[in-house]
């Protein structure tokens, strides 16, 4: 009995020692697999930082384009021109139309010295001309009109003072 005791030991003992190896081998792939997802999660991170830092690169580009590109647009209106007499014009020099949504005049008091030609809203085609009469006499009279607008089709307005 003593051979098939130390038989079934030594059986016993191959399959611990077994098991010990197997369970020695998952441990290593278990730890190498938390070491694979953790540095692929720090260069996920590292992407993603990337990522956000290009894109608000990209935004700034975006904007500084955007305002390049308004600097370089003609003013949406020429100064004042004299029309002869008491008509002062001025030229829609925007290469789009616009619609021009009211005309104030300062000083306010000067307001009644000022006719519009024309009603607002009012559409003013590219080229085309906003037209007022403007009456001056003895150091009185309106000193400028502010035109408040848009370009058609947009909805956002806009405010220009010009002398007259």
């Amino acid at each position: 009995m003593d051979a098939a005791m130390l038989w079934v030991t030594g059986v016993g003992a191959a399959a611990a020692i077994t098991s010990a190896v197997i369970a020695f081998v998952q441990a290593n792939t278990a730890i190498q697999g938390r070491r694979d997802a953790e540095a692929a999660r720090d260069e996920s991170r590292r992407a993603r930082d990337e990522a956000a830092t290009l894109a608000r690169e990209a935004n700034a580009a975006l904007d500084r384009q955007a305002n390049a590109q308004e600097m370089a647009l003609p003013p949406a209106w020429s100064p004042a021109i004299s029309g002869g007499g008491q008509k002062v014009s001025f030229q829609n020099t925007s290469s789009r139309h616009i619609i021009v949504e009211q005309v104030e005049v300062e000083p306010g008091e000067a307001a009644g010295f000022t006719r519009l030609h024309g009603e607002v809203p009012q559409r003013i085609e590219y080229g085309d001309y906003l037209s007022a009469s403007v009456l001056k006499g003895f150091g009185s009279g309106p000193e400028r009109l502010i035109v408040t607008w848009r370009f058609e089709g947009e909805t956002g307005t806009q405010r220009t003072e010009r002398k007259v």
